[in-house]
């Protein structure tokens, strides 16, 4: 048992490893670092407003900046996620890993365990890079005192757990053989 889970940790650390040499997570963070300075300096509405009479937008105090970013870190990641998160398996074919992987005594849960581990660090990196830019986002354009928990919270809570989602059915069409290619996209 420890020495699987030792060996899940590793596989979601060279993963990460990989992940982060990449352009394509860079671009992925800039995108939502963008949206997110979008939403949260007004330059396009939300997808809520408050209205009784003429139509009333909520002061960007702490808690209504979290949330905005929280909300438009969930958009992206459920449009975007998934082409940022498939190809976990085939990188390690095309890097050469995979013939250590299966020589190896690892197991096929234990190494997918390793990949969801893998989508899920980049899930929370996704939500630190998106609420360190709310928070600086917030002490530029918002009213009131920055209050970091306040900004942070709600950006974790909702896009953790969806990239958590989308990283496992982009590994289920990674492992699918049916919907590898163009049928599962």
């Amino acid at each position: 048992m420890r020495t699987d889970v030792r060996r899940a940790y590793h596989i979601a650390r060279t993963d990460i490893i990989a992940r982060v040499r990449s352009r394509k997570l860079l671009i992925f963070f800039a995108v939502v670092i963008y949206v997110g300075y979008l939403i949260n300096s007004g330059s396009f509405g939300v997808f809520y407003t408050v209205s009784n009479g003429p139509n009333v937008n909520g002061a960007l105090t702490s808690h209504l900046v979290g949330l905005n970013a929280g909300m438009a870190g969930s958009a992206v990641m459920l449009l975007a996620g998934f082409y940022v998160l498939r190809g976990s398996l085939e990188r390690d074919d095309r890097h050469g890993h995979l013939p250590v992987v299966t020589s190896s005594q690892t197991s096929k849960p234990v190494y997918l365990l390793g990949k969801l581990l893998s989508n899920t660090a980049v899930g929370v990196l996704t939500a630190a890079v998106l609420a360190g830019a709310a928070v600086v986002n917030h002490s530029i354009y918002g009213v009131g005192a920055t209050d970091p928990i306040a900004i942070s919270w709600p950006v974790f809570v909702m896009v953790v757990p969806l990239t958590v989602f989308v990283g496992a059915v982009a590994m289920l069409f990674g492992t699918i053989n049916l919907l590898a290619g163009t049928l599962g996209r």
